[in-house]
């Protein structure tokens, strides 16, 4: 029968015996490390999920991506127009 008394028992009678292994937790090197993989890996989803928004608004407003034309050309039409009704500017 498997209850959590069973395990705990099981557990300290494993662990008496000294055969559990020992956990290895990071280095504060390496744990700084992963913090700034994870931060990095947030910023770059951030960006493109922003970068899909603005193309969106662009499509829904028929405006050109900036990738279809020049954006140097593109720039002054997208700064000169007004946010549509509703729209977050």
């Amino acid at each position: 029968m498997k209850t959590d008394k069973v395990d705990a028992r099981t557990l300290a009678q494993i662990l008496a015996a000294d055969f559990l292994p020992p956990v290895w937790l990071p280095d504060e090197r390496t744990s700084r490390r992963r913090r700034l993989v994870a931060q990095r890996t947030r910023v770059v989803r951030q960006r493109t999920r922003i970068k899909n928004q603005v193309q969106s608004i662009l499509h829904r407003n028929l405006m050109p991506r900036p990738g279809q034309r020049r954006v140097r050309h593109a720039r002054p039409r997208v700064a000169a127009a007004p946010p549509p009704a509703g729209q977050r500017a």
